[in-house]
Protein backbone atom coordinates (compact mmCIF):
# COMPACT_ATOMS: atom_id res chain seq x y z
CA UNK A 1 0.00 0.00 0.00
CA UNK A 2 3.03 2.58 0.48
CA UNK A 3 3.81 2.94 -2.94
CA UNK A 4 0.21 2.51 -4.40
CA UNK A 5 1.23 1.28 -7.95
CA UNK A 6 -3.21 0.96 -8.80
CA UNK A 7 -2.49 4.95 -9.98
CA UNK A 8 -0.67 3.33 -12.83
CA UNK A 9 -4.08 2.47 -14.48
CA UNK A 10 -4.96 6.11 -14.76
CA UNK A 11 -2.82 6.29 -17.74
CA UNK A 12 -5.56 4.01 -19.53
CA UNK A 13 -8.23 6.91 -18.52
CA UNK A 14 -5.68 9.66 -19.44
CA UNK A 15 -5.38 7.70 -23.18
CA UNK A 16 -8.61 7.53 -23.75
CA UNK A 17 -9.56 11.07 -22.75
CA UNK A 18 -7.09 12.64 -25.34
CA UNK A 19 -8.42 10.02 -27.99
CA UNK A 20 -12.09 11.53 -27.41
CA UNK A 21 -10.61 14.75 -29.32
CA UNK A 22 -11.32 14.47 -32.67
CA UNK A 23 -8.74 16.93 -33.43
CA UNK A 24 -6.07 15.46 -31.22
CA UNK A 25 -6.54 11.88 -33.13
CA UNK A 26 -6.26 13.55 -36.49
CA UNK A 27 -2.94 15.26 -35.46
CA UNK A 28 -1.59 12.06 -34.99
CA UNK A 29 -3.50 9.69 -37.38
CA UNK A 30 -3.46 11.73 -40.55
CA UNK A 31 -0.11 12.73 -41.66
CA UNK A 32 -1.59 14.74 -44.57
CA UNK A 33 -0.33 18.85 -44.86
CA UNK A 34 -4.47 19.28 -44.46
CA UNK A 35 -4.17 17.09 -40.82
CA UNK A 36 -6.90 19.20 -38.95
CA UNK A 37 -9.56 19.24 -42.12
CA UNK A 38 -8.79 15.26 -43.17
CA UNK A 39 -11.53 12.62 -41.57
CA UNK A 40 -10.85 10.21 -39.57
CA UNK A 41 -11.99 6.49 -40.48
CA UNK A 42 -15.27 6.22 -40.13
CA UNK A 43 -16.58 3.14 -37.72
CA UNK A 44 -13.37 2.70 -35.55
CA UNK A 45 -12.95 4.18 -32.37
CA UNK A 46 -10.32 6.88 -32.25
CA UNK A 47 -8.44 5.26 -29.30
CA UNK A 48 -8.13 2.03 -31.87
CA UNK A 49 -6.68 4.29 -34.91
CA UNK A 50 -3.88 5.58 -32.55
CA UNK A 51 -3.06 3.40 -29.86
CA UNK A 52 0.40 1.45 -29.82
CA UNK A 53 1.07 2.81 -33.12
CA UNK A 54 1.21 6.92 -32.23
CA UNK A 55 0.02 7.07 -28.48
CA UNK A 56 2.18 5.10 -25.82
CA UNK A 57 1.18 4.48 -22.25
CA UNK A 58 5.17 4.34 -21.80
CA UNK A 59 8.45 6.16 -22.53
CA UNK A 60 8.61 4.80 -26.29
CA UNK A 61 11.96 5.65 -27.81
CA UNK A 62 12.48 5.90 -31.46
CA UNK A 63 14.57 3.55 -33.48
CA UNK A 64 17.22 5.19 -35.14
CA UNK A 65 16.34 3.13 -38.33
CA UNK A 66 12.79 3.85 -38.38
CA UNK A 67 11.82 4.73 -41.98
CA UNK A 68 8.84 6.86 -43.11
CA UNK A 69 6.97 9.90 -40.42
CA UNK A 70 5.40 9.61 -37.88
CA UNK A 71 3.83 11.58 -34.29
CA UNK A 72 4.76 10.10 -30.76
CA UNK A 73 2.33 11.04 -27.80
CA UNK A 74 3.87 8.83 -24.95
CA UNK A 75 1.90 9.02 -21.59
CA UNK A 76 3.36 8.01 -18.22
CA UNK A 77 4.32 8.20 -14.41
CA UNK A 78 7.63 9.15 -14.42
CA UNK A 79 8.27 10.08 -10.79
CA UNK A 80 6.35 10.04 -7.14
CA UNK A 81 8.03 11.40 -4.49
CA UNK A 82 6.71 11.18 -0.68
CA UNK A 83 6.62 14.58 0.44
CA UNK A 84 4.65 14.43 3.19
CA UNK A 85 6.55 12.36 5.69
CA UNK A 86 3.87 9.43 5.52
CA UNK A 87 2.60 6.68 3.65
CA UNK A 88 -0.72 8.25 2.84
CA UNK A 89 0.44 11.45 0.63
CA UNK A 90 2.33 11.27 -2.52
CA UNK A 91 3.47 13.67 -5.54
CA UNK A 92 2.77 11.69 -8.73
CA UNK A 93 4.16 13.44 -12.55
CA UNK A 94 2.87 12.67 -15.00
CA UNK A 95 4.70 12.93 -17.96
CA UNK A 96 3.32 13.44 -21.39
CA UNK A 97 5.72 13.79 -24.54
CA UNK A 98 5.47 14.80 -27.97
CA UNK A 99 7.56 13.56 -30.71
CA UNK A 100 7.04 14.83 -34.48
CA UNK A 101 9.21 13.73 -37.15
CA UNK A 102 10.48 17.39 -39.03
CA UNK A 103 8.62 16.68 -42.00
CA UNK A 104 5.33 16.73 -40.19
CA UNK A 105 5.74 19.90 -38.43
CA UNK A 106 4.13 21.99 -41.04
CA UNK A 107 0.55 21.72 -41.48
CA UNK A 108 -1.85 23.78 -43.12
CA UNK A 109 -3.53 25.60 -39.82
CA UNK A 110 0.09 26.10 -37.97
CA UNK A 111 2.53 23.80 -36.47
CA UNK A 112 1.37 20.21 -35.41
CA UNK A 113 3.17 19.64 -32.22
CA UNK A 114 2.14 23.15 -30.96
CA UNK A 115 -1.68 22.11 -31.81
CA UNK A 116 -1.28 18.58 -30.25
CA UNK A 117 -0.12 20.25 -26.99
CA UNK A 118 -2.49 22.73 -27.14
CA UNK A 119 -4.96 19.89 -27.12
CA UNK A 120 -3.14 17.81 -24.50
CA UNK A 121 -3.57 20.39 -22.04
CA UNK A 122 -6.78 21.30 -22.73
CA UNK A 123 -8.14 17.89 -22.29
CA UNK A 124 -6.18 17.73 -19.26
CA UNK A 125 -7.15 20.79 -17.59
CA UNK A 126 -11.02 20.43 -19.27
CA UNK A 127 -12.43 18.51 -16.39
CA UNK A 128 -12.05 15.89 -14.10
CA UNK A 129 -10.35 12.80 -15.81
CA UNK A 130 -13.07 9.71 -15.21
CA UNK A 131 -11.97 7.50 -12.41
CA UNK A 132 -8.92 9.61 -11.00
CA UNK A 133 -9.91 11.06 -7.73
CA UNK A 134 -7.23 13.93 -7.98
CA UNK A 135 -6.89 16.86 -10.33
CA UNK A 136 -4.00 17.31 -12.35
CA UNK A 137 -1.92 21.01 -12.25
CA UNK A 138 0.46 21.92 -15.01
CA UNK A 139 4.18 21.90 -13.27
CA UNK A 140 6.64 22.42 -16.79
CA UNK A 141 7.29 21.69 -20.51
CA UNK A 142 10.56 21.58 -22.14
CA UNK A 143 12.13 20.58 -25.81
CA UNK A 144 13.63 17.02 -24.80
CA UNK A 145 15.97 15.20 -27.00
CA UNK A 146 15.33 12.01 -29.40
CA UNK A 147 18.00 9.30 -30.14
CA UNK A 148 16.42 9.80 -34.14
CA UNK A 149 17.66 13.40 -35.26
CA UNK A 150 14.40 13.34 -37.83
CA UNK A 151 12.51 13.69 -34.55
CA UNK A 152 11.51 16.81 -32.22
CA UNK A 153 9.93 16.66 -28.86
CA UNK A 154 8.78 18.28 -26.35
CA UNK A 155 7.71 16.80 -22.39
CA UNK A 156 5.04 18.23 -20.40
CA UNK A 157 4.78 17.64 -17.05
CA UNK A 158 1.75 17.20 -14.68
CA UNK A 159 1.68 16.77 -11.28
CA UNK A 160 -1.21 15.71 -8.92
CA UNK A 161 -1.11 14.95 -5.12
CA UNK A 162 -2.24 11.01 -4.18
CA UNK A 163 -3.82 10.63 -0.81
CA UNK A 164 -4.10 7.08 -0.59
CA UNK A 165 -5.75 4.72 0.59
CA UNK A 166 -7.29 3.76 3.94
CA UNK A 167 -7.83 6.01 7.58
CA UNK A 168 -5.38 8.45 7.58
CA UNK A 169 -5.00 8.55 11.10
CA UNK A 170 -3.55 5.07 10.92
CA UNK A 171 0.42 4.84 11.02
Amino acid sequence: MAGNFEELDDIVQIMQVLASSDRFTKMLHNKDIDAENTSLPIGIDNIDLIEYSSLYPYMKVIDLSEEGVNTYVNVYYGMSANTAGTKWFKRNSLFIDVYVHQDLWKISTGIRTYKIMQEIDKKINERPIPKITSSFSFKDYRAIPSVNAKYAGFGIVYEKVDIGFGDCNVE
